[in-house]
């Protein structure tokens, strides 16, 4: 009943309108990935210690921008759709020996499709499995 809730939930804009993601023609994005070792204690496996270990950044863009073949192309679509467009052709990928310690949470409910945890802080966060990986 849980995936019901969030699936009738929509995505909107400021304006309270209905924003389909897949049909934006400008879809160009940056995504910030933040790499993390998780480790849990067979004493206590519902608590789950993060450590970061790295970040990655990489760019998408709408399928025009993917064929820049000449300078032209290329300055003109770093123009109209930013630093997405040299991410997606050079993504930046940043890991090291030091690794940090980034928090922990504790697994309060986990199925094959949902995960409720609640964090070091005690924020609640509900992860949905999707069939589609978004990146």
């Amino acid at each position: 009943w849980i995936t019901n809730i969030f699936s009738s939930m929509g995505t909107s804009n400021d304006n309270g309108d209905e924003v389909d993601e897949e049909d934006n023609d400008n879809n160009t994005r940056i995504l910030q990935k933040v790499k993390c070792q998780a480790k849990a204690n067979p004493n206590k496996p519902c608590i789950v210690q993060l450590t970061l270990v790295g970040l990655e950044l990489v760019g998408t863009t709408s399928t025009s921008s993917n064929n820049m073949n000449s300078n032209n192309n290329f300055l003109s679509s770093l123009l109209s759709e930013g630093p997405a467009t040299i991410l997606s052709k050079n993504p930046i990928t940043v890991e090291g020996p030091l690794k940090v310690p980034f928090g922990q949470f504790e697994i309060l409910y986990l199925d094959e499709e949902i995960r409720i945890i609640q964090t070091g802080q005690g924020y609640y966060a509900v992860n949905m499995r999707e069939n589609k990986p978004w990146f």
